[in-house]
C-alpha cells in the first residue's frame, strides 16, 4: 500500500531511525519498521498521531528533526518533543515549547551532537538546558538577527519556505541560505578557548536549491550548478 493511498502527504518527509516520518496538516505519520512504502496500520510500527490534540498551535506541522534520543516536531509557533518507539503504543509526549517554531522547514538542521538549528524570527537553537536533557531554545543568531529579519522582510512566503540550512562538510560550518545571501556560523572549541562567529556570504546569484554531496556543497541557480 503506497503513501498516497493512505493519506494526502504534506510537504515534509524525513527518515529517523528505522522509519519514515511524514507531515500532513496536524498529523505526523510514520511508516512501518524498515518499510518506507507501508503507512497503513496493518504494517508493523506504522500509524499516525494528531499533534493538534497534544498541544495548541500544532494544527499545521512544518518539520521533524532528531533531537537527543527523541524527535522534535515543529509547527510555526510550537515545538513538541516526543519519545518515539518502534511500537507506536509507546510513543509519548515529553515536552512542549510554546512561542517558538519555524515556517521554513528546510532551515531545521542538526548541528553537532546536541543542537538543532532552525529559523524563527531569527536563528534559534534547540538544545538541552542541563543534564536532565530538558529542551530549551537559545538565540544562537543574536549577532545577525537584525540582518536575518531584514532579509526575511524582503522575501515572499514561498521564498521563506525554501530557505535551506546545511552543514558545510569540510569545516563543519552551518549555512543558512536565504535566496541570494548565506549566513554562516562558525564554532570551534579547544580547551578554554572557543570561536563563535557569524559571516555573510554574497554569492551574486539567487540560490534555488542546495545539497551536500561527498565533501562539497552544490548550489543550483536556474539551470546552473555551482560547487
Amino acid at each position: 500500500e503506497t503513501l498516497d493511498e493512505t493519506f494526502q502527504p504534506g510537504p515534509f518527509v524525513k527518515t529517523i531511525g528505522s522509519k519514515m516520518y511524514a507531515l500532513a496538516d496536524a498529523n505526523m505519520h510514520f511508516s512501518g519498521i524498515r518499510l518506507p512504502d507501508q503507512w497503513n496500520t496493518d504494517a508493523v510500527g506504522a500509524g499516525f498521531t494528531n499533534m493538534s490534540t497534544e498541544a495548541s498551535g500544532s494544527e499545521q506541522l512544518t518539520a521533524v528533526a532528531k533531537y537527543q534520543q527523541n524527535v522534535a516536531v515543529f509547527a510555526e509557533s510550537t515545538v513538541q518533543i516526543w519519545f518515539v518507539d518502534p511500537n507506536p503504543d509507546l510513543n509519548r509526549q515529553v515536552q512542549v515549547l510554546a512561542n517558538t517554531g519555524t515556517a521554513s522547514p528546510r532551515s531545521v538542521t542538526q548541528f553537532g551532537d546536541n543542537d538543532v538549528f532552525y529559523l524563527d524570527s531569527g536563528v534559534r537553537s534547540l538544545r538541552a538546558r542541563d543534564s536532565s536533557n530538558t529542551a530549551s531554545t537559545s538565540d544562537i543568531g543574536i549577532a545577525v538577527d537584525t540582518l536575518v529579519t531584514a532579509k526575511l522582510d524582503t522575501m515572499s512566503a514561498d521564498e521563506r519556505a525554501r530557505i535551506i540550512g546545511l552543514i558545510e562538510p569540510r569545516d563543519k560550518r552551518f549555512w543558512l541560505i536565504m535566496k541570494d545571501v548565506i549566513f554562516v556560523f562558525s564554532f570551534f572549541s579547544s580547551g578554554a578557548r572557543s570561536v563563535s562567529a557569524w559571516t555573510t556570504y554574497l554569492p551574486g546569484f539567487d540560490i534555488d536549491e542546495a545539497i551536500v554531496f561527498g565533501r562539497h556543497v552544490y548550489l543550483r541557480s536556474g539551470d546552473t550548478i555551482y560547487v
